[in-house]
């Protein structure tokens, strides 16, 4: 007999415990216990001799053993898994702390540095505004020497004209060259397929060097047949589209704005056909305003529709400009 992890492992041969296995505890235990000679051969073999019961009670003996540190051994894996399930539990809660905090530091970063940006562009406005005032007071000054000398009238509001023109130049072209400006792309997340909607993503990105304010887009998308005009689509899908309020937000200079949009259902295999074959086109419209770091309210409209030879969006032939 040997003992390992509290089970007695007893000496049995195999031709006794090939039988034993065979018929289980509870009818070797019955015919050791009752004293009931067996009807078969191989349990006769069994209960024949002595030395094959004792070995028949060995193997009960074992048996019994290895059930009783089974029925331990289970309870005690259960409570490991459960310490390690709890332990991971609150490794992934505190992971999740600590993930919210990072992200409350990074809004709070980015907020700052918009708020920065957006009263720098305050400040570039008010010495516009200071440099328009000051060509206001030079021009009622020249007009006050020219009412006092008729000679020279002429010539002074020719200067107070060019102080003001070119004033008004310099203002026009810092406007125009910092003020914000957008792009419009338009991408497939993925290939048209049965059962799926069409899904894409709208991407507007402020190429200008300053910040637009009060950002607001408004996207429309459907079906139509390839026949019909452009104008006629675009009348009928403003029509029948619901579009929720839209969100106003902030756009930094080089900072993308990004919308998502699917079709209205699934693809049929019918509608899958017509859009690949060209019978039916999708389109989407996009109708964008923003203001200026001087608050000068801008828009901008967007039409694009998928092309089933190069799988991708084009812009229409007409409806894509802005002010």
């Amino acid at each position: 007999m040997t003992k390992f992890f509290d089970v007695r492992f007893m000496d049995v041969p195999d031709s006794v415990r090939d039988i034993c296995d065979r018929y289980g505890p509870q009818v070797i235990g019955t015919m050791l216990a009752g004293g009931y000679n067996p009807s078969t051969p191989d349990l006769q073999a069994v209960y024949a001799t002595n030395q094959t019961k004792l070995h028949a009670r060995d193997w009960l003996t074992e048996t019994t053993n290895i059930q009783d540190y089974r029925e331990r051994w289970i309870p005690f894996r259960d409570l490991i898994l459960e310490v390690l399930v709890v332990g991971l539990i609150g490794w992934e809660l505190v992971l999740g702390v600590q993930q919210e905090k990072q992200q409350a530091k990074n809004f709070k970063d980015e907020r700052e540095f918009l708020t920065a940006l957006s009263q720098n562009t305050k400040t570039t406005a008010d010495e516009l505004v200071n440099l328009q005032k000051a060509t206001d007071d030079m021009r009622t000054y020249l007009e006050q020497e020219v009412a006092q000398s008729k000679l020279n009238l002429a010539a002074a509001q020719r200067s107070a004209k060019a102080s003001e023109a070119s004033a008004q130049v310099a203002q026009n072209t810092l406007h125009v060259s910092e003020r914000a400006y957008f792009a419009i792309q338009t991408e497939l997340k993925k290939s048209p397929a049965v059962g799926e909607k069409l899904q894409g993503t709208l991407t507007m990105t402020n190429t200008g060097k300053t910040t637009a304010t009060g950002f607001v887009c408004l996207t429309r998308i459907g079906f139509a047949k390839s026949d019909v005009p452009l104008e006629q689509i675009k009348t009928e899908i403003y029509r029948l589209m619901q579009i929720k309020p839209p969100s106003i937000s902030v756009a930094g200079a080089g900072q993308n704005m990004e919308q998502e949009f699917a079709s209205p259902s699934e693809l049929t295999e019918s509608t899958l056909h017509d859009l690949e074959s060209g019978v039916s086109i999708f389109y989407v419209f996009v109708d964008a305003s923003y203001y200026d770091f001087q608050n000068h309210q801008h828009t901008f409209t967007g039409c694009s529709h998928y092309d089933p030879i190069s799988k991708k969006f084009i812009n229409c032939s007409n409806y894509n400009k802005s002010d």
